[in-house]
């Protein structure tokens, strides 16, 4: 007895999620614990929530470098959960287990199950589990927090272009209205704005284009900026009421110097990181290697479409019997690839042509639609006839233009990619710290293009007009096998995004076990990391448990709050990091008063060095001013880590913890 179509697809939908859940699980316990690195960026995404539930307050008491809801989520979750690093654990891997359902649920819009399982590993190699990455404690909660909730905006957005309304369609029509999805998105936008602006800017621009764009016959005017303004008014208001509830307590000043929000301030150690982060430090090399990705990308396709099409030709056609366009494809693809050799190309995948091809596929749509406009005797201006027409003949304008549904779902996918890859178009990063923000539905578009664009390849006009016994071949003939060559195909090209996508997590796996890792035990939660780095780290935590008291403030410099953190010690600076760039003359000024002025008896300096901001140690290329002040007040008390000594310098082979004890002794308050 079969199952009928629709049990099939629950039970393959059901099997292929379950098996993404599985991969998860595997990968959460294969990593478990040793999801981030003690030195860097760790120590202000546990310490910030903590400050902010103690009372203090953002940008004036407590430097944030970017929008204000996030710390807030996280004092929220420590009055519920905890104060611990379990806490912080778990937020991040429930953000990674909502982003895991939508990628899926998004990659069925135009995949087959198993293409939505290529897409869902892929996330979670690249993105969860990539090393300097990890959902489960990544370089910033904000930006988990913002990606979790920029998913499901998308997925509301496409809920409502599957199921609601169409305007134009017949009167009788039963299809919601899709106000409450719309309401929903917006609101879920706004969060995300509020926490990054960069991630939730993606749903916003995909959500205003579609409801702009989403044309109407009667009452169209008025249908269409009820719904623009049901979005976009939650994803306004909660960026503007958390920047209102914030300064309250902290001046415009504070947070525009603080967070850069107009950019005329950023610091040149900013300016340098975003520079070498997004390729304009060298944009000639940038340009050849984003033509390199997409180069390398265009022959995988036209290789397989060449085998599927031999495949369903029953022998290797001849260069001739080839489309004009598969053969212009294979040759310039393979000469831009050899090209790399001379030019000393660093190859890191195909992914890193998606914003290219998401641009590529948002100006075919765009040119479809104003052709099929002016066929219509319309331009893009005219709307009104437009939506007359459609009333008329009981379409929806969407139809008449020339995209459905699947388009709109293909146009948003492509521009969400777009727009969230800006900063980062000319090099686009397979995972790590900022691209496991960015790509988790860029992955899905991705899929989806390389599976899609092989079998339309593979179906072109131009299978041979012989069969083997030397008779020509019907049109049926012919229609058949460019089906079953479009078919194998996309086949094939599902199956390489798979092997990809397991062999990525395979490599993953082993990197995190390639080194030992060393248990790091406090009362504030455990962690894993290189044994350098924890037993400094374990013999740091009880020289200050042995030697401070609760409410005693210590401070860890450049970064390693981590250390107030998990010692539960107050530090008595606005700032958790100090790279370079962040503290010019005057905040360094404040840094050296609010030190002198506080109870502070102990300083750690910490191995850490900072080149990737163009300066790459403390006290010798940056903040000189600050470092005297305390090198003429305190004195060097202790250096902890294995072959370290006294004259250790930064970036040496052994990591090292210095601890400075003040000179002056600390006059303590009476509890």
């Amino acid at each position: 007895m079969s199952l009928p179509s629709s049990w099939r697809g629950r039970r393959a939908d059901l099997l292929s999620f379950g098996s993404l859940a599985g991969l998860f699980a595997v990968m959460t316990a294969v990593t478990w614990k040793q999801w981030f690195n003690p030195v860097i960026d760790s120590g202000r995404e546990m310490d910030q929530p903590w400050r902010v539930l103690q009372g203090q307050h953002l940008y004036s008491q407590v430097y944030q470098l970017y929008q204000p809801l996030g710390p807030y989520i996280g004092a929220l979750l420590y009055r519920v959960f905890g104060i611990s690093l379990n806490t912080l654990y778990g937020e991040g891997g429930v953000c990674a287990l909502i982003v895991l359902g939508c990628v899926y649920w998004v990659a069925r819009r135009r995949a087959r199950p198993l293409g939505a399982w290529a897409a869902g590993a892929s996330y979670i190699a690249l993105c969860v589990f990539k090393p300097s990455g990890v959902y489960f404690f990544p370089y910033s909660f904000a930006g988990v927090d913002a990606v979790a909730c920029s998913a499901l905006a998308m997925v509301l957005l496409l809920r409502f272009v599957e199921r609601a309304r169409w305007a134009g369609e017949p009167a009788g029509a039963t299809q919601p209205s899709g106000f409450g999805w719309l309401l929903t998105a917006g609101v879920l936008t706004g969060i995300a704005l509020a926490c990054k602006v960069e991630i939730g800017a993606a749903p916003a621009v995909c959500g205003f284009v579609l409801l702009l764009r989403w044309g109407g016959a009667r009452d169209a005017r008025r249908l269409r900026w009820r719904r623009i303004a049901l979005f976009v008014l939650p994803g306004a208001a909660i960026p503007l009421g958390a920047y209102a509830w914030v300064l309250r307590f902290a001046t415009w000043k504070q947070v525009v110097t603080d967070s850069y929000v107009l950019l005329y301030n950023l610091p040149a150690g900013l300016k340098y990181y975003n520079s070498w982060k997004a390729g304009t430090n060298r944009p000639l090399h940038s340009v050849l290697q984003l033509l390199l990705e997409n180069a390398s990308w265009f022959l995988i396709c036209g290789l397989i479409a060449l085998g599927a099409r031999t495949r369903a030709a029953g022998r290797f056609p001849t260069w001739r019997e080839l489309p004009t366009l598969l053969r212009r494809l294979l040759i310039w693809s393979a000469l831009i690839c050899l090209l790399a050799v001379p030019l000393r190309l660093k190859y890191h995948g195909p992914l890193g042509a998606s914003p290219l091809l998401a641009l590529g596929v948002i100006i075919l749509l765009t040119s479809r639609w104003r052709r099929v406009l002016r066929e219509q005797g319309r331009t893009s201006d005219n709307a009104v006839p437009a939506q007359s027409a459609a009333a008329e003949t009981g379409q929806s304008e969407s139809d008449v233009a020339g995209w459905s549904r699947s388009d709109w779902v293909l146009l948003l996918l492509a521009l969400h990619t777009v727009v969230i890859s800006l900063r980062v178009f000319l090099r686009l990063p397979s995972g790590g710290v900022a691209g496991s923000f960015l790509l988790p539905l860029t992955i899905v578009f991705f899929t989806w293009i390389t599976v899609e664009f092989p079998a339309w390849l593979a179906g072109l006009p131009g299978i041979p007009a012989e069969v083997s016994d030397g008779a020509s071949a019907s049109p049926v003939e012919k229609v058949q096998k460019a089906t079953s060559a479009a078919a194998t195909a996309a086949c094939w090209a599902t199956g390489l995004v798979c092997v990809l996508g397991l062999v990525v997590t395979v490599v993953i796996s082993f990197r995190y076990h390639a080194q030992p890792e060393m248990a790091v035990a406090t009362n504030r939660g455990t962690f894993y990391t290189p044994p350098e780095l924890a037993t400094s780290f374990q013999q740091a935590l009880q020289f200050i448990q042995t030697h401070t008291r609760p409410g005693d403030s210590i401070l860890s410099l450049p970064e390693g709050s981590d250390l107030n953190f998990l010692a539960a010690r107050p530090t008595p600076e606005r700032y958790e990091i100090f790279t370079p760039g962040f503290l010019d003359q005057a905040a360094e000024k404040d840094a050296i008063q609010r030190l002198a002025s506080s109870n502070t008896q102990f300083i750690f300096v910490m191995d850490r060095p900072t080149g990737e901001f163009g300066a790459k140690a403390l006290g010798v290329d940056y903040y000189q001013t600050l470092m005297s002040w305390i090198y003429s007040h305190y004195r060097l008390e202790r250096v902890l880590g294995r072959g370290a000594n006294p004259n250790s310098p930064i970036g040496s082979p052994h990591f090292w913890i210095k601890i400075y004890a003040r000179r002056s002794p600390v006059k303590r308050h009476s509890s």
